[in-house]
């Protein structure tokens, strides 16, 4: 009899409990060299996982993090690449709006999301609001309708709106009584000679407000016109002159000095009749006797004037003499408020 004669029964036949142990025995043994292979196979993986991850950290670029991601797509180090991949960009973001916002496209829920909100905020109201005007602020609540500073920003497109207009009527107001804002002059003037006398001429310059005018010496006794030059400012900051009406004008020096002593003569006395002195009474006949030799023609100019745009002209004349001296005068303007300029331009305390 064997060790195992108590499974036995007479005969030397094996029972089926017998049979049972066994097999179950067998699968045993076997799981555990199947479940010992395994192991060792994972073991052996993980461990080129590791050095793989190892070598892409010491590579320290975003190439060796790829690769390591393309080697091992479901590795055990996925997401510290993943993170290491989106550190390196960030580092690499610039440090502007357009920077942070790329940054945010590709990662809006990433390490550093917050952090370049924040950022990307205040560059862009530091950029925009920096700006002064209305337009700036717009441009603000199109990047961050509800950044930080979207309610300043509001609160500032508004204020300064009420403020722009406020001092673009002022303007209007100015314009429309002729005050101030628009500065219409004459360039100078010429005198165009008969070619048989040759091109004598003389030109007017205005220098601060004073008026000094040359001649070109020379004999002539005739002469065909003069040209006289003149210029529109439109020193506004909101309107477009859409019309400008004037009279550009001049004076002889010839008929200015005869006209003039006529008038001191004439009105010398005319004055001295009425009591006034002598010397008042010369002065002003002189001063209507300077206005008698002025020679005028009405001037309208339909191109529309832009803020801080000159419109020049010229215009000829027919007169006698030599110049002394030449004008243009606006009288009438028709002007209107330009509305994007009211978001472009910023008034003074607005």
């Amino acid at each position: 009899a064997g060790p195992f004669s108590f499974l036995q029964i007479p005969g030397g036949k094996t029972t089926c409990r017998t049979h049972l142990v066994i097999l179950v025995s067998a699968v045993l043994v076997a799981l555990i060299l199947l479940a010992g292979g395994w192991g060792i196979l994972v073991y052996m993986d993980n461990s080129k996982d590791d050095r793989a991850y190892a070598a892409a950290q010491t590579g320290g670029d975003i190439r060796h993090y790829k690769a390591y991601l393309t080697q091992y797509t479901l590795g055990r180090h996925v997401r510290e690449a993943d993170w290491a991949i989106e550190d390196l960009e960030w580092q690499a973001v610039p440090k502007n709006v357009s920077g942070y916002i790329a940054y945010l496209k590709s990662y809006p829920n990433g390490l550093h999301a917050e952090e370049a909100r924040i950022q990307a905020d205040d560059l862009a109201w530091s950029d925009h609001a920096g700006k002064g005007n209305v337009s700036g602020l717009r441009q603000y609540l199109e990047i961050f309708p509800e950044g930080r500073n979207a309610n300043e920003a509001r609160e500032g497109i508004e204020r300064k709106l009420r403020c722009n207009r406020a001092y673009a009527e002022k303007e209007l107001m100015e314009v429309a009584k002729l005050g101030g804002v628009v500065e219409a002059k004459s360039d100078g003037a010429s005198n165009q000679f008969s070619t048989k006398q040759g091109r004598a001429h003389s030109d007017t310059y205005f220098n601060n407000g004073s008026m000094t005018t040359y001649y070109h010496d020379g004999s002539y006794t005739s002469q065909d016109g003069v040209e006289v030059r003149y210029h529109i400012n439109n020193n506004s900051r909101f309107l477009v002159f859409n019309s400008v009406e004037g009279t550009a004008s001049f004076r002889t020096r010839a008929g200015a000095i005869a006209k003039g002593l006529l008038g001191a003569w004439l009105g010398g006395a005319a004055l001295a009749a009425q009591g006034k002195s002598t010397d008042e009474a010369i002065v002003g006949g002189a001063k209507k006797g300077y206005d008698w030799a002025r020679h005028s023609q009405k001037i309208v100019i339909t191109q529309a004037i832009q803020p801080g745009h000159s419109y020049a002209g010229r215009v000829s004349m027919k007169a006698r003499y030599k110049v002394l001296n030449s004008e243009f005068k606006a009288e009438r303007i028709r002007a209107v408020i330009s509305e994007p300029l009211l978001e472009q331009t910023t008034a003074p305390g607005c």
